[in-house]
């Protein structure tokens, strides 16, 4: 997508909350979240009644153990909880120094780490009846562009890893999917916000491929003003069909 595109649906007027509200819209989230929550809108209709359980740089071990110390001290004040799950990106990248590279390129270590995490998540939450989760997708991110956003003299050499995260992505969410299904919840997709298809000629490729408009990041992680508006009307547009009648 494009920027015009972006604000061009977010010109367009939100759907009428319904009066009754069921259950507490919570984001339990890293810095991501921290970026949707800095584009609230004072009194909208959702997002005014959403909690925001978002920790920068938190992994989804961190944000697990950060849960089952809080979650029965936080509960009486929640009544019936909506709990949406948006970690995982500072599980598949670490960082050294100011720069990231891939955590593990050679296996599925770290979506096996995160699914552990996220079941663990899951099974805390259905302990409690009034509370229901939804694991968000994961939107894909650039190695590259963070690493020339934090000045790296050659982030061109993370290429491969870039295409190794692109697939661990995927895979990831896919298992996000089936995770969702079980509990008959649906998660939005994010990545597809970003890419566009271009067409390239036979003789230089044989396929058209899809490209991902990381100019929408402000430093191939995090998403720009823009992006984060819109990301924050599609999971509140969520929040709405799950936690209102």
């Amino acid at each position: 997508m494009s920027l015009t595109k972006l604000q061009k649906f977010l010109n367009k007027p939100e759907p009428p909350t319904p009066n009754n509200i069921n259950y507490t819209p919570i984001l339990l989230s890293d810095s991501k979240g921290i970026r949707l929550r800095d584009q609230v809108i004072a009194n909208h209709p959702v997002t005014r009644h959403t909690r925001w359980w978002c920790d920068s740089g938190a992994s989804t071990q961190r944000q697990y153990l950060w849960l089952k110390r809080n979650l029965d001290r936080q509960f009486p004040n929640t009544g019936t909880a909506w709990i949406y799950v948006w970690l995982g990106t500072c599980d598949l990248t670490q960082k050294d120094k100011k720069y990231i590279a891939i955590r593990s390129p050679e296996s599925d270590t770290s979506i096996e780490t995160i699914l552990e995490y996220i079941q663990k998540i899951i099974d805390l939450i259905k302990e409690h009846p009034g509370c229901k989760v939804t694991i968000l997708e994961i939107p894909v991110y650039s190695i590259v562009s963070w690493n020339k956003h934090s000045g790296h003299k050659n982030p061109e050499k993370f290429t491969e890893q870039d295409s190794q995260l692109e697939n661990q992505i995927y895979k990831l969410n896919g298992q996000i999917r089936q995770l969702n299904t079980q509990l008959g919840v649906y998660s939005p997709q994010f990545t597809t916000d970003l890419q566009y298809h271009r067409k390239v000629k036979k003789d230089t490729h044989p396929k058209n491929r899809n490209y991902f408009n990381f100019d929408l990041y402000v430093d191939g992680i995090h998403p720009c003003r823009t992006l984060a508006r819109y990301w924050l009307r599609k999971i509140s547009t969520q929040m709405r069909r799950d936690c209102w009648s």
